[in-house]
C-alpha cells in the first residue's frame, strides 16, 4: 500500500454464501487465504483466513466452519490508504448488511455446547424441539418474569442473569427455550470446562469470532464449594466478561444456573453486578397447573399440592415442598 492504512473494523456477523457471493459481484481479486483444519470426530471444521481486494480497498476477514452448508463470515477488516475509498466502503457495507446472520432464523444452530478436540475449543449444535406449551409449564409469575428478561437480553449489549430453585424444577429447559427466543447465538460450558473457558484470559478470543452471544454455565453451585477453592477467581473471570474493561469490547451476555432456593446462597459479588439484568427463582409447579400439564402429556394425574416439574414428567405422585422453621 505504500503507506500505514487507515482501517475500519466491522463487528457483525455474516452469511458466508450470500457474503462471497456479493464479492464475486464487485470483482473481487482473492490475495491470500490461510487455511485451519480442524479435525473432528468424522472429519474436519475448516477455517480461513482471507484477503482480498476491490479496487483500492483490502478486504480482510474470516470464514468459520467452510465445509457447513451455512457457514458464517465476521472478524471483516477494510483497509484503504486514499480517504476517497470510504464512500465506496459505506457503500459496499450497505450492501454486504443484507447478509449480517439473523440469529431468530432457524437456519442457524442457535444453540450449542462447548467441547474441546485436540485442546481446541468448537461448537457443537444441540437441538431445542418442545413439544409441550412453555406456558403450562411453569407458574405464570415465573413466565413473566422470562418475558421480562428476554426483552432485557435483546436491548443490552451485556449483561448478566441468575436462574436458582431445586433440581427439577426445569431451569436447564428454560434455557434452551429463551436462547430460542434472542437474536444471539448460544453457548452451554460444562462445569468441566470452566477452566478452559471462563478461568481462561484467552477465552475471550475465541468467543469474540461469534459476534451477540449468550453463554450459559449450569450447577454454579459447585463453584462457590470451599472444597473447589476457585471462589473468587471465578466470581473475578465473570464479572470481567459482563462489568469490566473487557466488556466494553464484547457483545456478550451470560446466564449462570444454581441449584439451590435461597438467593443468600449465591455469591454477593455477582449480584451486585452492575450489569445484573435479573434473578429469576424457579418455584414448585402448583397444584392446579401440574393437573393441566399431566393432561397434556398423556399422564392424566391429578395434583392437589405443589410438584416438581421433573416428577409430572415422569408421572410421580406429588412430591411435597416441605418447610421448617418458624412463619
Amino acid at each position: 500500500m505504500g503507506i500505514r492504512p487507515s482501517s475500519l473494523l466491522i463487528h457483525d456477523t455474516f452469511s458466508g454464501n450470500e457474503f462471497e457471493d456479493i464479492l464475486e459481484e464487485k470483482n473481487v481479486v482473492r490475495i491470500n487465504t490461510v487455511t485451519e483444519y480442524v479435525p473432528n470426530e468424522d472429519s474436519y471444521n475448516i477455517n480461513e483466513k482471507c484477503l482480498s481486494k476491490i479496487g483500492d480497498i483490502w478486504i480482510s476477514y474470516i470464514i468459520l466452519n467452510k465445509g457447513s452448508e451455512v457457514y458464517l463470515v465476521n472478524e471483516l477488516i477494510f483497509y484503504y490508504s486514499n480517504k476517497d475509498s470510504r464512500p465506496e466502503i459505506d457503500e459496499l457495507f450497505i450492501t454486504l448488511s443484507e447478509c449480517i446472520v439473523d440469529y431468530d432464523n432457524d437456519n442457524f444452530d442457535k444453540i450449542n455446547i462447548l467441547s474441546v478436540n485436540n485442546n481446541i475449543l468448537e461448537l457443537e449444535p444441540i437441538s431445542y424441539d418442545s413439544k409441550v406449551d412453555i406456558d403450562i409449564m411453569y407458574n405464570s409469575d415465573t413466565i413473566k418474569s422470562i418475558n421480562k428478561l428476554i426483552k432485557k437480553i435483546k436491548i443490552n449489549k451485556s449483561g448478566l442473569s441468575i436462574f436458582h430453585g431445586e433440581r427439577g424444577l426445569g431451569k436447564t429447559n428454560m434455557c434452551k427455550y429463551l436462547s430460542s427466543k434472542i437474536d444471539r447465538i448460544s453457548v452451554f460450558i460444562p462445569t468441566n470446562m470452566i477452566d478452559m473457558s471462563i478461568n481462561n484470559p484467552e477465552f475471550k478470543n475465541f468467543i469474540k469470532k461469534y459476534d451477540k452471544c449468550l453463554l450459559i454455565i449450569d450447577d454454579c453451585e459447585f463453584l462457590y464449594n470451599p472444597v473447589y477453592g476457585k471462589v473468587n477467581y471465578f466470581t473475578n473471570s465473570i464479572l470481567q466478561l459482563v462489568d469490566g474493561f473487557i466488556s466494553e469490547h464484547i457483545d456478550l451476555q451470560i446466564l449462570l444456573i444454581f441449584n439451590n432456593d435461597e438467593i443468600d446462597e449465591i455469591d454477593e459479588n455477582l449480584l451486585g453486578s452492575n450489569n445484573l439484568l435479573g434473578s429469576i427463582e424457579f418455584d414448585y409447579l402448583e397444584g392446579d397447573s401440574a393437573t393441566i400439564l399431566s393432561k397434556n402429556i398423556g399422564n392424566n394425574r391429578k395434583y392437589k399440592d405443589s410438584t416438581k416439574l421433573n416428577d409430572v414428567f415422569k408421572n410421580k405422585k406429588n412430591d411435597k415442598k416441605i418447610e421448617f422453621g418458624l412463619k
